[in-house]
């Protein structure tokens, strides 16, 4: 401390691969599916904080993009694309909140070529999922903010994004 270092910024892609691990090691048998991947956008928000955004944003496109974390990138992408209708259910300050840590992890599972192909294989049934909260406008805030939730959830713009990240 106190002298000088050529400091670089934090590399957190396998932090946030490893997270997943550690979330489960934390999850309970017992809990929610849920609750999985909710505490693992927990960590990957508490990571994001102590980030430089643009190297975050990096980490998110590479740390679930590899063959090898497919099948965490495959788990935790299935576990966030359930359970919508249940978002409904609460205070407006919590839908979004869990909105947000939705975002988190498609963000960071939609790189992945396993995620892409089952994207591609399960396209209805996807969509019918997303349809149920596109249906709910009228349980946001303002439609300001559905229509943002919206277009981010929208499969085009998340494909689109996928398709971006992997050129």
């Amino acid at each position: 401390l106190g002298g000088e270092t050529d400091a670089e910024p934090v590399e957190v892609s396998y932090l946030l691969r490893a997270s997943v691990w550690y979330a489960e090691l934390c999850h309970s048998e017992g809990d929610e599916p849920r609750g999985l991947w909710e505490l693992w956008a927990d960590i990957a928000t508490a990571l994001q904080k102590v980030s430089i955004r643009e190297e975050f944003r990096k980490a998110t496109q590479s740390s679930f993009a590899s063959k090898e974390a497919s099948e965490d990138a495959l788990r935790l992408f299935k576990m966030v694309v359930r359970g919508f209708e249940v978002d409904g259910e609460l205070e407006i300050s919590q839908r979004h909140t869990v909105f947000q840590k939705r975002l988190m992890v498609l963000e960071c599972t939609l790189p992945n070529p396993e995620v892409a192909k089952y994207i591609d294989e399960n396209k209805a049934t996807l969509l019918a999922g997303m349809r149920g909260l596109w249906g709910g406008a009228g349980k946001f805030s303002s439609a300001v903010h559905f229509r943002s939730c919206r277009s981010a959830f929208s499969w085009r713009g998340l494909r689109r994004r996928w398709c971006k990240q992997g050129s």
